[in-house]
């Protein structure tokens, strides 16, 4: 089971934004201004902390960090 809170971390860490800043339902666009090097490095992240392979395209349709939170879960293991 993936904790979201620790996605939450991860975002927060990634992004450059205090925690506070970042929530399930919390748009990752709306959290700050997301490019394709910041995609990368949350996938990076993602892939460091919970051992799973996150697709790139998977990563451009995602929306809110709770829909990171289910791709995440639904990776593939490393």
């Amino acid at each position: 089971m993936i904790d979201p809170r620790k996605i939450e971390d991860l975002v927060a860490e990634v992004l450059h934004v205090p925690r506070s800043d970042v929530g399930p339902d919390r748009r990752l666009c709306d959290i700050a201004d997301l490019d394709s090097l910041s995609l990368v490095e949350i996938a990076s992240a993602v892939d460091d902390a919970f051992g799973v392979r996150v697709p790139g395209d998977g990563l451009t349709a995602i929306l809110t960090v709770s829909e990171l939170v289910d791709l995440v879960a639904r990776a593939p293991a490393r």
